[in-house]
């Protein structure tokens, strides 16, 4: 797909504008990503931390396994949720770059929209200048919060399962210790 940029006024098309902002559109348009069958994973993982130091050190050793497979999956997935708002992030800085630029020029060139009262006054006229590009930054703001909310989720899961580990590795030094005092111990029992 292809941005049609036409300015209501030939003096504001920049010949620089047009084809940086078709670049990063296509560039926006091209680029997708879905995390929702991972989060909804994560958001399923659960790993039960009641056992009983009875049970032995073998099933400690299965369930520190299980939580550190589930705590490197979710860091994994993660680190590509961070690496995929580290792209939007760019193409925002591109897009403000572009806005900032042409905003400046028919600031520079508009004795009407420079004459406007306030600033919020000139800011909503140059919006209306140029709104493909004004329409751009808002989508990937909206991309961005996307992205730092799955980030922040799966961030959260990530903890919980780092949490558990610790604590399972807690009790599994606690049935090393019972096993080192010659207490009866499952799956472990001399005989």
């Amino acid at each position: 797909m292809r941005l049609q940029f036409i300015p209501k006024d030939e003096q504001y098309a920049d010949s620089k504008f047009i084809p940086k902002l078709e670049v990063l559109v296509g560039k926006v348009i091209s680029r997708t990503y879905d995390f929702t069958s991972d989060v909804e994973e994560i958001e399923g993982l659960n790993n039960n931390l009641s056992i009983d130091p009875e049970e032995g050190i073998i099933e400690f050793n299965e369930l520190y396994a299980d939580i550190q497979n589930n705590f490197n999956y979710v860091a994994d997935v993660h680190g590509k949720i961070l690496r995929e708002l580290s792209v939007w992030q760019n193409f925002l800085s591109q897009a403000n770059a572009l806005y900032r630029r042409e905003r400046n020029r028919i600031l520079n060139s508009d004795i009407k929209i420079k004459a406007l009262r306030n600033q919020s006054l000139q800011e909503a006229a140059v919006q209306e200048k140029i709104p493909e590009i004004s329409d751009l930054k808002e989508q990937l703001e909206n991309i961005i919060k996307d992205l730092k909310s799955l980030s922040l989720i799966v961030e959260n899961k990530k903890d919980k399962l780092d949490k558990a580990a610790v604590a399972v590795n807690r009790q599994q030094r606690n049935v090393e210790t019972m096993i080192g005092l010659n207490y009866p111990v499952k799956a472990v029992r001399a005989k």
